[in-house]
């Protein structure tokens, strides 16, 4: 190996990490769980600003989870 191929090789446990911890499909339904049930919350949008953020976290959520179900 080169040492191009070398250092590209080593950096391989990094970047896999951080693939699961991007697909990591449970993770995610929880945490899209979480945000539902903070959009199901009466006083969501005491908070315009802060609903928005919540349900739009959700929106994107819901468009990463939903291809693998």
């Amino acid at each position: 190996l080169n040492l191009e191929q070398q250092q590209s090789l080593s950096y391989a446990p990094s970047r896999l990490d951080a693939i699961r911890g991007i697909f990591d499909l449970p993770r995610l339904k929880t945490l899209l769980a979480d945000l539902e049930l903070q959009s199901a919350d009466p006083s969501l949008w005491d908070d315009p600003a802060q609903a928005q953020k919540i349900l739009q976290r959700a929106a994107r959520l819901r468009e990463m989870i939903n291809p693998f179900e």
